[in-house]
């Protein structure tokens, strides 16, 4: 498969190992299947962001507000424009 693209269903449960000295590179993409409904999509959905935020699932109004607020950023396409308009975030790194 050397510089090649390969497309297989993640679904199934699988291994994948790198065993070259090369770099690999994933693009990972989760896809509907045609046939679902809307409601099927979204029950689904909800247990996706249930496993990534359990919050989601708790009896504590408090916390589940905050895993809400969480999955809608996860769920929010980043705007480059937003971005540059707010100050920088993250580590400062002092070269002195």
């Amino acid at each position: 498969m050397n510089g090649e693209v390969m497309l297989f269903d993640t679904s199934i449960m699988h291994d994948a190992i790198n065993e070259s000295d090369e770099m690999r590179y994933i693009l990972m993409l989760r896809l509907w299947h045609p046939d679902l409904t809307d409601v099927e999509k979204k029950a689904l959905q909800f247990l996706y962001d249930a496993i990534q935020v359990p919050g989601l699932i708790s009896q504590d109004p408090g916390e589940r507000f905050m895993a809400e607020q969480m999955v809608n950023m996860m769920h929010t396409f980043p705007n480059p424009k937003l971005l540059e308009e707010t100050e920088p975030s993250g580590f400062a790194i002092d070269a002195g």
